[in-house]
């Protein structure tokens, strides 16, 4: 399997997961990201799988964006110290109804724990690419950008 069918498969389960669980509608752009794309700090989020494939998605968001995730998703107004916890657990979700689609719901894998850190945007953009990228924009206009990384052998 290539990284472009895991970045589709990623796209369109973490676009169900923004709608069902926050009420946040996006759409897949081409819109190009750097610096200015982001104003302030970053959230990042990792998740690693292992099975048939093995790899790991993220995500990446402003903090001002995640904390309105976890406002939408937990009811609650103070979620600054949830931000990377939420955007884990959205993670989670589009991760495991990807490798559904993917792999079949009798295939065997396995999900580590989401790990989140805060950064700035020249942080994130001088780490290393993905093998593939995936973009959403927001109905408010805010990016959010994922990446698949596949494990050498994996392939």
């Amino acid at each position: 399997m290539d990284a472009e069918t895991l970045g589709s498969a990623l796209q369109t389960a973490t676009r169900q997961v923004l709608e069902e669980a926050t009420f946040v509608f996006s759409e897949p752009t081409s819109e190009p990201f750097g610096g200015s794309s982001w104003p302030g700090t970053l959230v990042r989020v990792r998740l690693g799988f292992s099975g048939p494939l093995s790899g790991h998605f993220m995500l990446v968001a402003s903090s001002e964006l995640c904390q309105s995730l976890a406002a939408d998703m937990l009811g609650e107004s103070d979620t600054e110290a949830l931000a990377g916890e939420v955007l884990g657990e959205i993670l989670n979700m589009a991760t495991g109804i990807a490798l559904t689609e993917l792999l079949g719901s009798d295939s065997s894998w396995a999900l580590r724990v989401p790990e989140a850190e805060q950064l700035s945007a020249a942080e994130f953009l001088a780490a290393p690419a993905p093998d593939v990228w995936v973009r959403l924009l927001t109905e408010e206009e805010q990016l959010i950008v994922g990446g698949v990384f596949i494990e050498q052998g994996a392939q």
